[in-house]
């Protein structure tokens, strides 16, 4: 039986009289991958700010585990925004902190852990899951693109959030790293049983990551389904972007 940690129900949102998002109406799959595609500025960013709860929407209801996280007060949603892990398109690292200082910072400033032991600990075990074993001294100016989105991942996940937010996890590195970092994040969600939204344009990796597919153009959902079943669509937008496929190597 399907369970749903987020519900999106009839969510709308304009800027300067603009509408951004249309009546979106979503449901995130508990333990799954939720992958969330579109051309840029077709409202996926957006929709995921308003998921994390740093935008509010003009109508609509954003349910998380049965609360609508849109009426919480600032406290409140401090604690709910501890629920979950990101990964910034970027990795965003900190230049001036280490590899492991950088992973251990949402446990030290975020959760306010300071005792040493639980920090090596739990450091300990994130290197393990991601293969940074011997990485942890270095600087990010020191690695390598694969290794800085390791490091992010990390970060991201090491306080064993609820939900796992990666915005364009596989953008900025070559093809064969890519697939590294997607066998990672396959590996992560069943050993952790972590529920993931993936916001990406790649049609190849999301068909490979996803257990659903949200398909976005103009601040709608103009599809969402599984991924073996998206090469099937009439749909003209999707059409588009699976003409990719056809001329990746075999």
């Amino acid at each position: 039986m399907e369970s749903y940690i987020i519900e999106v129900q009839e969510l709308w949102k304009s800027f300067n009289g603009k509408p951004v998002l249309k009546n979106i109406n979503l449901k995130i799959e508990t333990g799954k991958i939720n992958v969330i595609m579109g051309r840029s500025g077709c409202g996926k960013s957006v929709l995921v700010k308003h998921i994390v709860g740093v935008m509010k929407p003009d109508k609509g209801k954003i349910i998380f585990e049965g609360v609508d996280i849109t009426q919480l007060k600032p406290s409140e949603k401090l604690s709910y925004i501890k629920n979950i892990g990101f990964l910034f398109q970027n990795s965003a690292l900190f230049d001036w902190l280490t590899v492991e200082e950088n992973i251990v910072f949402p446990l030290f400033e975020v959760q306010n852990i300071k005792d040493r032991k639980i920090l090596k600990e739990k450091l300990d075990w994130i290197l393990d899951i991601i293969g940074l074993k011997g990485h942890e001294k270095k600087y990010p100016a020191e690695l390598s693109g694969g290794m800085q989105k390791r490091t992010a991942l990390a970060r991201a996940i090491i306080h064993n959030p609820k939900v796992v937010i990666l915005d364009e996890p596989t953008s900025g590195i070559d093809p064969a790293t890519s697939s590294v970092i997607e066998d990672l994040i396959l590996d992560i969600k069943e050993k952790m049983k972590l529920t993931f939204i993936v916001i990406t344009h790649d049609i190849k990796g999301a068909i490979r990551l996803a257990d659903k597919i949200i398909f976005m153009k103009d601040g709608e959902i103009i599809w969402q389904g599984l991924p073996e079943e998206i090469k099937y669509s009439e749909n003209e937008e999707i059409k588009i972007f699976l003409k990719r496929l056809e001329f990746e190597p075999k």
